[in-house]
């Protein structure tokens, strides 16, 4: 401890000793702060409820994984997809980056042109189709988004419907005689 005044530490019932010379009364000076008003409302985004479960659907990412991902309960994204619930604005925008949609796209009043992923003809008819992977599907509505820009640029390139198809069965005679 020191014999300086100003560097020694004040006692609770000893008044602090300044530079300048005692503090002057705080409380008769300074105005109280006033208090602080609780925040208001949480602003809730209404959004249309079928296309919450449409976004989330054609990112194939199950109720289960979404609800995780996000950090929510699986009751609370199923009251978002039945109207039950109404997601907040941040908890939107999270949402909408878990889907890869704009956060428009959940105020549509219907579903928009749906993406279909091209049949994959390097399977057998009996064979089951196969289950893309969430990645693979996002990078396939990116190329299909690019192709659409293309073609909306360039008017005269002619759109490719069909990539080509194979069967295993034989030629049939007839047929081939027909197209000749």
């Amino acid at each position: 401890m020191t014999d300086n005044p100003s560097r020694r530490r004040a006692r609770k019932d000893e008044a602090q000793l300044s530079v300048w010379g005692p503090e002057p009364e705080a409380a008769s000076t300074v105005p109280a702060m006033p208090k602080r008003t609780p925040r208001s409302r949480r602003q809730f985004a209404h959004i249309n409820p079928a296309m919450a479960e449409w976004a989330r659907m054609t990112a194939n990412i199950t109720v289960e994984t979404a609800a995780k991902r996000l950090g929510i309960k699986v009751d609370t994204l199923l009251s978002w997809e039945t109207g039950k619930g109404k997601p907040s604005i941040p908890q939107l925008r999270r949402l909408a980056k878990l889907y890869r949609r704009p956060m428009a796209a959940f105020y549509l009043p219907a579903r928009p042109r749906n993406f279909t992923v091209a049949k994959d003809f390097r399977r057998l008819p009996h064979q089951p189709p196969i289950a893309y992977p969430t990645a693979l599907l996002f990078a396939f509505r990116a190329a299909d988004y690019r192709r659409d820009v293309v073609l909306e640029l360039e008017p005269g390139t002619p759109p490719v419907n069909v990539v080509g198809s194979a069967t295993m069965a034989p030629p049939r005679r007839d047929r081939a005689q027909v197209d000749q």
